[in-house]
């Protein structure tokens, strides 16, 4: 059986949202540091949610930043301001 919530992710956790997110819900969310990694995730879970410091989101690979779109956001203080995103963005397609 594996501990981490499949269906939630999150993006370079800091050691406040490894002990945080956990304590505070009870789930254990899949950390990812590589890029590549992320994106193949991503690929193959696309119903998975992204939980992550909203600081962090320019971070992101743009094939997965491309698709965010913003569930929810929590204010946990000023520095830490968390949100949830879904994979529902489409990204746009320009002819030319």
């Amino acid at each position: 059986m594996d501990a981490f919530s499949p269906d939630r992710i999150t993006w370079k956790p800091d050691e406040g949202t490894r002990g945080t997110i956990p304590y505070d819900t009870g789930r254990y969310l899949k950390g990812f540091d590589d890029e590549g990694q992320l994106e193949r995730y991503v690929q193959a879970h696309p119903e998975s949610k992204l939980l992550m410091l909203e600081r962090d989101v320019p971070s992101l690979p743009d094939s997965v930043g491309d698709r965010l779109r913003m569930i929810r956001h929590w204010v946990f203080s000023t520095h830490r301001v968390y949100a949830l995103y879904d994979f529902g963005a489409q990204k746009s397609v320009h002819a030319e």
